[in-house]
């Protein structure tokens, strides 16, 4: 059951940068994931994939906020992230990035996964933007990712 009411369901978006990666929401539909990745709370009836084994589930404390003090190592946490994901599909696993609406948090974590695939920053953002138009690229989140210092 989406989060606080959000009607927050729609089909998974492909990351432009790898085809085994799907971007979405925690209602997202659509894909052949084995592996989630979770950047928001969940319950634990509420991964969006029935199915996915336990090992294959990481769930990131990434807040929806622009509070410098919500999130302590921003950095680390949005590049230890990307390896995560990065380690997912080296072991052959086609991988769901979500958190609850797709606007803040999954974006920025796309961001930094384009950058560690080869992306400029600059590219990344066009990329990302386009994948995800109702994505927020204004906070400090993607600011963080979009800063290049990640690798």
């Amino acid at each position: 059951m989406p989060q606080s009411g959000y009607e927050a369901e729609r089909s998974a978006v492909l990351h432009p940068m790898d085809d085994g990666v799907f971007l979405g929401t925690e209602s997202t539909t659509g894909h052949d994931a084995a592996a989630v990745v979770s950047l928001c709370r969940l319950g634990t009836a509420d991964v969006p994939s029935s199915g996915v084994a336990a090992e294959n589930h990481l769930e990131v404390r990434l807040l929806d906020s622009d509070d410098p003090d919500a999130n302590y190592n921003l950095e680390f946490i949005l590049a230890d992230t990307s390896d995560v994901i990065a380690e997912m599909r080296a072991e052959g696993h086609r991988v769901l990035v979500h958190c609850v609406r797709a606007e803040q948090r999954t974006p920025s974590v796309a961001l930094a996964y384009a950058i560690r695939k080869g992306a400029t920053p600059e590219e990344a953002q066009v990329m990302i933007a386009n994948a995800l138009p109702d994505s927020r690229r204004s906070c400090r989140l993607w600011d963080q990712a979009a800063g290049g210092r990640l690798y």
